[in-house]
C-alpha cells in the first residue's frame, strides 16, 4: 500500500493559511498530490508559503483546476468529507474505517475537502463514491480545514506504514471520469426514451448512481453499460413511430 497515488483535493478553498497549513500536513504525513478546485484566494501567497515550512514543495506542485471532475480525471476511487445527512440514505463513515479503501495497490485513489464557509455541496458529493465524517464533540463539531486534512492524513500515513496489518484485494476499477461519461451518457438515454423527466432526473441520478458506486464497476463493466445505451439509441432511432410513442407513455 503506498500514499504516492492519493489526491487531496480542495474545493474552492477560501484562506491562503489553509492551503499553506494543508500542504504541511501532508509533508509530515507523507502525501504529495494536493489538488486544488477553483481556489478563492493565491495558493501561493507568502501566507501559504509561510505556513507550509518545510511543505513548500507540496504547495508549489499543487495541480489546479476549474471543476471537481477535472480533479478526478485518472482517479478510480474517491471519499468526500462531509457532515452534511441528505435526503437520500447515506452512511457517513469514521476515517478509520472508510479510508483504507483508498490504498489498494495499483489505482489513484481522492479525498476530496470542501470550503471552509459551507462544505461540499449535494452536487459535488454526487461525485464520491463513500462519505467520511470526523467524529467530534457534539458541543462543537466543526474542525478547521486543515484541521480535517491533518486527521485524515494521519489515518492514512498510519494504513500504509510497514507496521499495519490490513490487507485489500487489487481489483481493477474503472476510472471517475470513465463512470461519470457514463452517468452523462446514461441520463440523456434514460430522458430520450421517457424514464426519466426533466423536472425529476437530478433526484433519480442520484439514486442511479449510489447503485453503481456500490457495485464497483471494472473498465470491462462500463464499456458493456455503454454499449446496452449506444444499441438503445439504435433502436429508438429506428423504431417505428407508434412503438415509440407507447413505450413514452
Amino acid at each position: 500500500m503506498t500514499l504516492a497515488n492519493i489526491r487531496i483535493i480542495l474545493v474552492e478553498p477560501a484562506g491562503a493559511l489553509n492551503v499553506g497549513s494543508v500542504a504541511r500536513v501532508m509533508k509530515n504525513m507523507g502525501l504529495h498530490q494536493l489538488w486544488l478546485v477553483n481556489p478563492h484566494c493565491n495558493p501561493r501567497a507568502s501566507e501559504a508559503r509561510q505556513m507550509a515550512v518545510h511543505g513548500i514543495d507540496v504547495l508549489e506542485s499543487a495541480q489546479q483546476v476549474a471543476t471537481l471532475p477535472e480533479a478526478l480525471q485518472g482517479c478510480q476511487r474517491a471519499i468526500a468529507t462531509t457532515a452534511r445527512t441528505r435526503h437520500l440514505p447515506t452512511t457517513l463513515e469514521p476515517p478509520r474505517l472508510a479510508l483504507p479503501w483508498l490504498l489498494e495497490n495499483n489505482i489513484t485513489s481522492a479525498l476530496i475537502f470542501g470550503p471552509e464557509d459551507r462544505g461540499l455541496s449535494n452536487d459535488e458529493l454526487n461525485y464520491a463514491q463513500r462519505f467520511v465524517c470526523i467524529p467530534a464533540n457534539p458541543e462543537y463539531p466543526s474542525l478547521n480545514l486543515a484541521q480535517a486534512v491533518a486527521v485524515c492524513c494521519y489515518e492514512l500515513s498510519q494504513l500504509a506504514s510497514p507496521s499495519s496489518q490490513t490487507r485489500h484485494g487489487t481489483s481493477l476499477q474503472a476510472p471517475l471520469d470513465a463512470i461519470e461519461a457514463y452517468f452523462q451518457h446514461l441520463e440523456a438515454v434514460l430522458l430520450k426514451i421517457g424514464y426519466l423527466h426533466p423536472h425529476t432526473a437530478t433526484s433519480r441520478m442520484e439514486k442511479f448512481r449510489r447503485l453503481y458506486y456500490r457495485a464497483m464497476l471494472t473498465p470491462e463493466e462500463v464499456a458493456m453499460l455503454r454499449g446496452i445505451l449506444r444499441q438503445t439509441e439504435w433502436a429508438v432511432q429506428f423504431m417505428p413511430r407508434s412503438e415509440q410513442e407507447e413505450s413514452e407513455s
